[in-house]
């Protein structure tokens, strides 16, 4: 039975707007959203600094805005053993992965289109994150530990909260209809919207073309 609950943020995610303006982007590589999976029929592990000591699984991932700025592929992971010295907004997060395919963008990043994430790793004080925001964002501990206890990042705990709140982790909803939501491009909300104003009273669909959706005339 896992000992507590952590949410990590663990590498940036690339949007249209950094394809639209490759040279602005800081980071050295960004996944492509909804790029990177499991192994087929494999848990991700959580490893403390890629040495193989497995202190827990990956339960989850999504791409969401950050609170404090840019997309990033988040992972909600169940611990077994917490370290002494986890601490939300300090521990720094690492993965190892594979890429399959990936592209040299203008500016010199990597945007690395699609491929495998094989473990996450919570890295012990003093080792630094390729990715200097990957962090441990919050830990909560489960009753089989004792008193539920909930940590928050020191920057914008209560957006944190919200994130968690939205994607149902808290009350142990199935996330399945939540991670669908997050994937989707805003063009496929703006046609939802279009979609859901265009029914008649007698629930008689008028059909938009895509010109409509996107407000071109």
């Amino acid at each position: 039975m896992s000992v507590a609950t952590a949410l990590l943020r663990v590498a940036p995610v690339a949007t249209s707007a950094e394809m639209m303006e490759p040279e602005s982007v800081r980071h050295h590589e960004m996944l492509e959203r909804g790029g990177f999976r499991a192994l087929p029929g494999k848990e991700i592990a959580v490893e403390i600094d890629h040495e193989g000591h497995v202190i827990g699984h990956v339960s989850d991932t999504f791409c969401e805005l950050d609170p404090t700025g840019g997309h990033w592929l988040f992972a909600l992971a169940k611990l077994d053993e917490v370290p002494d010295w986890l601490e939300p907004g300090r521990s720094g997060i690492s993965i190892t992965r594979a890429a399959t395919f990936h592209k040299t963008m203008p500016g010199g990043w990597e945007l690395l289109r699609s491929g495998t994430i094989r473990e996450i790793s919570l890295l012990s004080p003093g080792v630094e994150p390729a990715f200097p925001r990957a962090r441990l964002m919050t830990l909560t501990r489960s009753p089989a530990a004792g008193s539920v206890t909930s940590d928050r990042a020191a920057s914008s705990p209560a957006k944190y909260d919200d994130m968690l709140s939205r994607y149902g982790f808290e009350d142990g909803d199935d996330l399945e209809a939540f991670k669908k939501a997050a994937m989707r491009s805003p063009l496929d909300k703006a046609y939802d919207e279009h979609i859901a104003s265009r029914v008649t009273a007698t629930g008689v669909l008028i059909r938009p073309g895509i010109g409509q959706v996107l407000g071109v005339r």
